[in-house]
This record gives C-alpha cells, sequence and structure tokens, in this order.
C-alpha cells in the first residue's frame, strides 16, 4: 500500500480478528485486508418497494374498494339493462347514481333475503352476492361498503336494515322519500349543503330528566351527558346544553333557531300515546321535560335543518314495526307490554318526526333513532353497572366531528350488536345444558335487539363538514 492511496488505513481495527459462525473442523476467523476500507463504501442499493396495495381509508366511500351503491326492491320490471341502470327508480335516484358513477344499483328480493341481486346488460339472470363474506367495493361479485335503501317498507323491511346492521364491513341508511322532497334532498347531495363552512362546528344536546327513577335520568347520564363532556371540552366546537326543566319543546325550538347547530343529540321519552291505541301521526314524537309532545311542524316553523345530523334517543323514533321482536316478553297486560301490543298494530312504519325533518324545504342530512323501543337495561352492564354506551358516545364524537360518514359513525355501536349475540348465544347454550337460569339470557338479547334497531335514516354517507385542526372535510 502507498503512501499516496486514499484508501490506505493503517487503523489497529484491520489487524482485529474476526470469527464467522462457521465450523470446518476448525475456527473461521480472520483479520481484515488492506483493501476493506474501499470495500466498507461501496455502493448502496436503493430499497426495494414492496408491491402492496395503498392504504385506504375505510370511511372513503369513493374509493372504488369502499364505495357507494343504491338498493332497490327487485320488482322484475324492466330489461337487465334497466335494472342496472335503475330506470325503474326516480330520474333524481338515477341522476345521483350517475354522479357518483360507477355506483351499482343493487336489488334485494324477499325470496333470497341472504343475497343482493346485480344485473348487468346483456345477461338475463342476476349476480346473486351473499351479504356476510363478500368483498367491498363496486366491482362484480363485490358489496359498496355504503349502501342506501330506497323504496317502501313493504318491499325493502326493517329486517332488511337489520340484517344489513349487523354486517360489520356494511354501513346502511334508508332513504324515505318521495316526490318533490326526494328532488330536494338529492339535490343538496350533489350540490352544497350549505353556501359556507362554519369556522367552528355547532351542537345543541337537549335532554329531558323527569326522575330519579325514570328512564330519562339514565338516559341523560350516560349518553346526553357523556356527549356534552366531549364536546364542550373541545374548543373546536360550540355546544349548548338544554337539560332537566330547560328541556321543553319550546327550548328546543328556540335554540334551533338561534343557534343553526350541525349535530343535534336528544334523549327523551318518545310518544307511544294515547293508551288504548297509538296516533300513527304522532308516534316517535319527542316528550319533553312537561311531558308534552314536540310538534316537528313548530320546530321546522322556526328553524331550517339545512344540512343537520340528529340523533335521537327515543322511543319509536324512527319507526315501528311489525310483529314486535319484544311480543310476549313482558307481563301480559302490564303497562309495557300494552304499549308494546298497541305500537305493533300500527305496522310497518317511518316515524312521522323524522320525515318531516328530512322532507324540508331546507332538508336535515340524516336521522339517527330506534325503531321500537329502547330501554333501561340495555344502557349499562347488570353486573358492573357500568354504562354500555362508550363506542356511541365516541362516534357522535370523535367520529362525527372529523367528518366522517353518518354510517361509519354507528358502525362500532352496531358491532357490538355482533358480540351481544354471542354473549346471549353462549348463555342460551349454558341454560339449555342446565349451567344457568333462563335470566342470563335476557340481558344480551335485549342489547342485541336494541342495537340492531337502531337505524339510519338518509344517505349513509352524510357527513357534517369538519372544522378539526383546521382542515375542513366534505
Amino acid at each position: 500500500m502507498t503512501s499516496d492511496d486514499p484508501f490506505a488505513c493503517a487503523d489497529a481495527h484491520l489487524t482485529a480478528t474476526v470469527t464467522a459462525n462457521g465450523w470446518r473442523g476448525e475456527p473461521a476467523d480472520g483479520t481484515f485486508a488492506a483493501t476493506a476500507p474501499k470495500w466498507g463504501i461501496g455502493p448502496v442499493e436503493s430499497p426495494v418497494r414492496p408491491l402492496a396495495p395503498t392504504a385506504v381509508n375505510p370511511w372513503d366511500w369513493r374509493d372504488g374498494s369502499v364505495g357507494w351503491g343504491l338498493v332497490l326492491a327487485d320488482t322484475g320490471i324492466g330489461s337487465s339493462a334497466d335494472r342496472a341502470a335503475a330506470r325503474d327508480a326516480p330520474e333524481t335516484l338515477q341522476t345521483l347514481v350517475a354522479a357518483r358513477g360507477p355506483a351499482p344499483v343493487l336489488r334485494w328480493h324477499p325470496d333470497t333475503p341472504e343475497v343482493l341481486l346485480r344485473y348487468y346488460p346483456g345477461f338475463a339472470d342476476p349476480e346473486r352476492i351473499p351479504i356476510g363474506g363478500s368483498s367491498r367495493g363496486i366491482g362484480p361479485g363485490a358489496i359498496p361498503t355504503f349502501l342506501m335503501l330506497w323504496g317502501s317498507l313493504a318491499d325493502l323491511p326493517w329486517r332488511l336494515q337489520y340484517r344489513l346492521n349487523l354486517d360489520p364491513r356494511i354501513c346502511v341508511g334508508r332513504l324515505p322519500l318521495t316526490g318533490d322532497a326526494l328532488d330536494r334532498y338529492v339535490a343538496c347531495e350533489l350540490g352544497p349543503w350549505s353556501v359556507t363552512t362554519p369556522a367552528q362546528a355547532t351542537a345543541l344536546i337537549w335532554a329531558t330528566d323527569h326522575a330519579p327513577g325514570d328512564i330519562t335520568r339514565m338516559m341523560r347520564m350516560v349518553v346526553a351527558d357523556q356527549v356534552h363532556d366531549r364536546y364542550a371540552a373541545d374548543t373546536d366546537i360550540a355546544v349548548t346544553y338544554l337539560t332537566g326543566a330547560d328541556a321543553t319543546g319550546a327550548a328546543l325550538a328556540g335554540g334551533l333557531a338561534q343557534h343553526a347547530p350541525d349535530v343535534v343529540i336528544t334523549t327523551s321519552h318518545g310518544f307511544t300515546g294515547p293508551t288504548g291505541g297509538a296516533d300513527l301521526e304522532r308516534i316517535g314524537w319527542l316528550v319533553d321535560a312537561g311531558h308534552r309532545e314536540t310538534d316537528p311542524a313548530r320546530i321546522l316553523g322556526s328553524w331550517k335543518p339545512a344540512g343537520a345530523i340528529w340523533y335521537a334517543h327515543a322511543c319509536c323514533g324512527a319507526g315501528t314495526v311489525a310483529p314486535s321482536e319484544f311480543t310476549g316478553l313482558f307481563t301480559k297486560g302490564s303497562r309495557l307490554d300494552r304499549m308494546i301490543t298497541e305500537i305493533a298494530a300500527t305496522g310497518d312504519v317511518v316515524a312521522p318526526f323524522p320525515m318531516a325533518l328530512l322532507s324540508a324545504a331546507q332538508p336535515l342530512r340524516a336521522f339517527v333513532g330506534h325503531v321500537e323501543p329502547t330501554y333501561d337495561w340495555t344502557l349499562y352492564d347488570g353486573q358492573s353497572r357500568h354504562a354500555l354506551t362508550a363506542d356511541l358516545v365516541d362516534g357522535l364524537y370523535t367520529q362525527l366531528m372529523l367528518g366522517r360518514p353518518i354510517g361509519w359513525t354507528m358502525k362500532a355501536y352496531h358491532q357490538a350488536a355482533g358480540a351481544a349475540a354471542a354473549v346471549q348465544d353462549q348463555a342460551r347454550t349454558d341454560v339449555l345444558t342446565g349451567k344457568t337460569d333462563v335470566d342470563a339470557t335476557l340481558r344480551p338479547r335485549l342489547c342485541y335487539l336494541d342495537r340492531r334497531a337502531l337505524v339510519i335514516l338518509g344517505d349513509p354517507v352524510a357527513a357534517i363538514p369538519s372544522t378539526a385542526h383546521g382542515t375542513t372535510l366534505t
């Protein structure tokens, strides 16, 4: 090695012994060669880029691997091409499908309740896609993550929406509108819901509390109070809270008119009277602090929903169904048994309160509420007495206020129905084998049915503009 060699090195480490862990009857060791420094600065190859799929946000319905689709009844009318293009649906919906294209039009028929049907031009028979286990997205053989049902309850019953609610990879909503109301709603979807984006999200929470032993006390504590505390601690949200004696119908109407909230959360009784036969025109109306029903016409007289999202924890807030899942569960002739029987007599209906809000001149974006009654037993764990509403509260704060779709916002709540069903199934096995009393199956079954029957009315991709961290999501 000459003195002018730039790689010459007389450092002592070149004379160090290096040992490899191979064995040939003798150790494999040696010292570095004089040219080792040149080897050490040899070229570095660029890392190989793995051929992995790009990560997609599971709530990004615009991505084809997630997707949005329209579900209609399979009426047997029209060619395969007509059914694939939703030509038997109102022109407004055809326009929406085209604007979101390529968005699949899927069909459902009561003879094949566990599958959705997809027609293709030129093929007489539809593709039959199992609701459970199929791929997600808009491609052949797949079901979009976000599904919007349109059609009467006679054609697309509540039980279909319940079934889709239970699929952990499907977010479903029902748009129960026709005529001018449908046209107004879709026009807002295709255009801006509002001409301005506020610098701060606004929310109004309204929670009745009639007495310590009344279910309204528990709903206030484990739903309304919890959501309020999350909102109030966030400087991106301005929240108004009306509770107790302040939770009157007049105060609700006034608060909505004054604050024009993006999000409305209400907990209260839902009207199911009068005794002797439920009044279909008032069923599900919110009952205020003075036990008075809140007329949606009064609310809409001074407030324009203009793209707000409303969560209502109230009996029959979203509608009724017949037969009731709870028929015969409670003592015959008891007040609860009579109420359930009389509610079921109204048949399958969408409640008038959300219908009015979604049909307004400047409509509500989405309404979330229960079909049938909801119970105190489903709000807390029987052994620990802990509230069972953490996933609901997180959805109404973290997901909703980040601008995520309402279908995604409610997904964790619906997924917990599966966990409750699993608990019930195990308890059922224990009852049948004599390991436990039949009472062990009651609470998990109530929880399962209660969560399954929380439904979204409106498009499941409806989302409020998010102002979190200065970023607006539409």
